[in-house]
């Protein structure tokens, strides 16, 4: 995987028609550092990452295979779709949760999502 990455993100800036220094000023890091990655000397955190494909306008899926990826927003939309069934009871904590407070969990799940 890490021969694939540090592939990926030389293509990724190529593409955008950016020099390592330039992508270097943008994520605040060295020159020599952007260079370590595409040379796979040097793996960056998952926050540069996040970063990086913000400013190569990419999304972490081109990175990295779908699979590979853990998605938050999956599991709440799933979690979301089990509080909404009230025909199902639903546990929390060992005690079976009542119709406000799935909604009220449902609510605060769609405010990380974003989403109505």
């Amino acid at each position: 995987m890490k021969e694939n990455l540090k592939n990926k993100i030389r293509y990724a800036r190529i593409k955008q028609g950016m020099t390592q220094a330039e992508l270097a000023i943008k994520l605040g890091i060295s020159p020599s550092t952007i260079g370590m990655y595409e040379q796979g000397r040097r793996i960056q955190d998952y926050y540069t990452l996040a970063k990086m494909c913000d400013i190569l306008d990419m999304s972490v899926f081109d990175f990295f295979p779908y699979d590979k990826v853990f998605s938050v927003d999956v599991v709440l939309k799933s979690i979301i779709e089990c509080l909404s069934d009230n025909n199902k009871p639903v546990l929390l904590n060992g005690k079976i949760l009542d119709e406000q407070n799935r909604n009220n969990i449902v609510c605060m799940m769609r405010l990380i999502l974003g989403s109505k």
